[in-house]
């Protein structure tokens, strides 16, 4: 629960007392978007959940997706996931 609610920029006690909250809906539509995406790319949600935690992304300094959300990039990330459906290479 605590990286969900790093990703979604709230308190983690938020995420269980009032997951419905327009806050926490509009702090994990970005994660929930990047997850669709990424399971497009990979065909399978387990190994989007790894590319997400884990996969070091070479254009921002090697950090990984979930590193660039919880820092407010979130946007970066989708470009390059678009970037990487369209046939760039990682």
């Amino acid at each position: 629960m605590a990286d969900i609610a790093r990703l979604a920029h709230v308190h983690r006690n938020m995420l269980t007392q009032r997951p419905e909250s327009a806050v926490v809906q509009a702090g994990l539509a970005p994660a929930v978007r990047i997850l669709a995406a990424a399971e497009a790319l990979t065909g399978d949600a387990d190994r989007a959940i790894v590319w997400l935690r884990f996969q070091p992304i070479a254009a921002h300094g090697g950090r990984s997706a979930q590193e660039l959300v919880e820092a407010g990039h979130a946007e970066a990330v989708i470009a390059h996931l678009e970037d990487l459906r369209d046939g760039a290479y990682a």
